[in-house]
């Protein structure tokens, strides 16, 4: 009988293993260049043609090979960066595996020439399709130059999922972006079909190849973040959330110079922009962490772009609190102008439908009876103390058929929904609804803190039906859940009783709240799960309880919200991410009305 498991040839090996290591053009930029930075590297020149397709070259000024090192260079697992097992726990470098450049030889027309420091000439070797050649003298400068032409030649049906030039460009761009910020003491380059793209020189500052990749406005929108614990180092920049995307692009995480993609971290970063940013955004970030590489494995993918830390739960919180204590350290209200108010629609901000709306309201207050606002108030509180009426935690006040702008003292109500009130430099304009909802979300919060939450006991326990995974998911997480208000017991396989809920959720069905709760666990996944579903409880509460957009409110009531948020960590964004002030400046109204 024949047998029908057999050993793969060596070079359908080498094919297979390559797709893991070259995924497209940016994958062969990415590997050279940290091949570059390994051997000291000072410049880095990277050329490319037909979106690398055609030709990738990487030319570095680095320590260089000898005649004996490029004999072994395209040889898989070959490699200058280990010598022992025991040197996986201490990684430093970029490459170790000795894959890399094999793989390029294995799949397309690779060719190195290399000049050691020092040495009299240079030597070259190529590499077809995994036939490698002999090592020949060549003329070369100092360093190493290293060409792969033919992308996928000899896997044709590889390079048929290639995309456009133009797309492997963009691709290619964003890696070298990437490696260059990481890296800002050596000097890159690059040259797209023979015209220069990017070109930076050396330098110790971070933010500036930050500003000449992706802007002047990021450029000085950027807030600082640092922060350390026990042997981590955090240091970065952070975007306000006005600058916030609707794709992870522009959230970018380094590890020892590395760029890396990690759930946890990525995690820890919206987390930090808790209450900042709607549904459906993404942080900009630049986050730089140092650790001793004994604390964390960067053997977990061939790309190694994916690493496990020793400790995720300590990096965790070193990037919350660092990017969140910059985030509250800030003034994070946006500075709107007279031209946006004026119902443009062509910016593709989240909050542009929100702004037309204050943008109606600020006209009305311009065009309408002026009020007299007192002199130097800051942007959320009064100058000077006044009488004030609490404004209830668990109803609106009052309603009044009154649906016209009204003067209120220092503020004016506008269509019951929007407070217009002068400060420093300026006017400000604040929604009600997502101030008074940012200041219960934090009253909860603390309030669950202190162990002080209203907690409303039923009657009669509420039988609630559910499956028996979801009953096991909503059990294990029962502790948690009483310390909010919620109170369960098992009732049965597939049941659930009810016995008590937190007084601001009282009123809604037992069986909702449970099933909400249930689809909110079992769809949880990674890390920060419990602390998402018990912040997603406390925003539902502080929204149910918090002014609706209109309900009118007295002078009293409204000089009380200004106090209340003077109190408050964070003011300047709702439950849900959405901003809670807008300022227009005096100097864009002068010039708006020509003055």
């Amino acid at each position: 009988m024949v047998a029908r498991i057999r050993k793969l040839p060596p070079r359908v090996i080498d094919r297979i293993a390559a797709g893991e290591v070259v995924e497209r053009p940016a994958s062969i930029v990415k590997e050279l260049v940290e091949n570059a930075l390994d051997a000291g590297a000072t410049r880095i020149d990277v050329e490319v043609r037909s979106g690398g397709r055609d030709l990738v070259v990487v030319r570095d000024d680095g320590i260089g090979m000898g005649a004996d090192d490029l004999r072994l260079a395209l040889v898989s697992h070959a490699t200058s960066k280990l010598a022992d097992v025991g040197d996986l726990d201490h990684i430093a470098s970029f490459g170790f595996r000795g894959e890399a450049l094999a793989s390029m030889g294995a799949v397309a027309d690779c060719r190195i020439v290399s000049r050691e420091q020092g040495a009299s000439h240079g030597h070259a070797i190529e590499s077809r399709g995994g036939e490698i050649g002999d090592v020949e003298e060549a003329a070369a400068p100092p360093g190493t130059r290293v060409e792969v032409r033919n992308l996928f030649r000899y896997v044709p049906a590889r390079r048929k999922f290639l995309r456009a030039p133009g797309t492997e460009m963009s691709h290619v761009t964003a890696a070298l972006h990437r490696l260059a910020i990481a890296n800002p003491h050596v000097a890159f380059s690059l040259a797209r079909d023979g015209r220069d793209v990017v070109r930076v020189s050396a330098s110790d500052d971070r933010r500036s190849r930050i500003a000449r990749f992706y802007g002047r406005q990021l450029f000085e929108a950027l807030l600082p973040v640092s922060g350390e614990e026990r042997g981590l180092r955090l240091e970065g920049f952070v975007a306000p959330p006005s600058l916030a995307r609707r794709t992870s692009a522009w959230m970018q995480i380094y590890l020892n110079g590395r760029t890396i993609r990690d759930r946890r971290l990525a995690h820890a970063l919206r987390h930090a922009y808790e209450g900042l940013l709607t549904r459906g955004q993404q942080p900009v970030a630049f986050v730089f962490l140092e650790m001793d590489p004994e604390c964390v494995d960067v053997n977990v993918h061939p790309a190694k772009t994916e690493v496990r830390f020793q400790d995720g739960d300590a990096v965790h919180r070193l990037v919350r609190r660092g990017v969140r204590s910059a985030l509250l350290g800030a003034d994070l209200a946006p500075e709107i102008v007279p031209d946006a108010l004026a119902g443009s629609t062509a910016g593709t901000s989240p909050q542009t439908s929100h702004r037309e709306a204050v943008g109606e309201a600020l006209a009305a207050f311009l065009h309408g009876p002026s009020a007299s606002p007192p002199a130097g108030p800051t942007l959320y509180g009064a100058a000077t103390p006044r009488p004030h009426t609490p404004i209830s935690s668990g109803s609106p006040p009052p309603t009044s058929s009154a649906p016209a702008p009204r003067a209120a003292g220092r503020y004016l109500q506008v269509r019951n929904t929007f407070l217009v009130f002068e400060v420093e430099g300026g006017i400000a304009i604040v929604d009600q609804h997502a101030l008074h909802e940012r200041i219960q979300l934090e009253a909860l919060t603390e309030r669950v803190r202190d162990g002080s939450l209203e907690v409303q006991p039923l009657l009669v326990p509420a039988v609630v039906e559910l499956p028996g995974s979801d009953v096991e998911a909503v059990l294990a997480e029962r502790e948690a859940l009483a310390g909010i208000g919620v109170r369960l017991d098992r009732f049965g396989e597939t049941a659930i009783a009810v016995s008590a809920l937190p007084a601001l959720l009282s009123r809604r069905d037992p069986a909702t709240v449970v099933r909400g709760l249930a689809e909110r666990i079992t769809a949880g996944k990674g890390a920060g799960t419990r602390e998402q579903l018990l912040d997603e409880l406390l925003h539902s509460m502080a929204c149910r309880s918090a002014i609706m957009a209109g309900d009118p409110i007295t002078e009293e009531q409204a000089a009380e919200l200004m106090r209340r948020a003077d109190l408050i960590d964070n003011p300047h964004g709702c439950a849900h991410g959405r901003p809670t002030v807008l300022r227009v400046s005096f100097r864009e109204l002068w010039r708006h009305f020509q003055r």
